[in-house]
């Protein structure tokens, strides 16, 4: 699940993404990116009856698998038996 605390905010920072923006920087389906906003498995935010997405959370979002198999690897490695 995702949390609004994990993630460092700079409102004048953000580029606001539509559903349709959003689905096709992660090229997925935008009824697939629905379908895990509702879920609240992906960084979103419903304003009235509209999808809105964060691009750099969506960015962060999509680094985290290769960030914590970079920490793991490096774990491996450097961890005396």
């Amino acid at each position: 699940m995702m949390h609004a605390d994990l993630y460092p905010i700079n409102f004048h920072k953000l580029t606001i993404l539509t559903l349709k923006e959003a689905a096709k920087m992660l090229k997925i389906c935008p009824a697939t990116l629905q379908r895990l906003a509702k879920k609240r498995l992906i960084p979103s935010n419903k304003v009235g009856r509209s999808w809105r997405f964060a691009k750099e959370y969506l960015q962060q979002y999509l680094r985290e698998p290769y960030q914590k198999a970079i920490i793991s690897k490096f774990k491996r490695e450097n961890m005396g038996p």
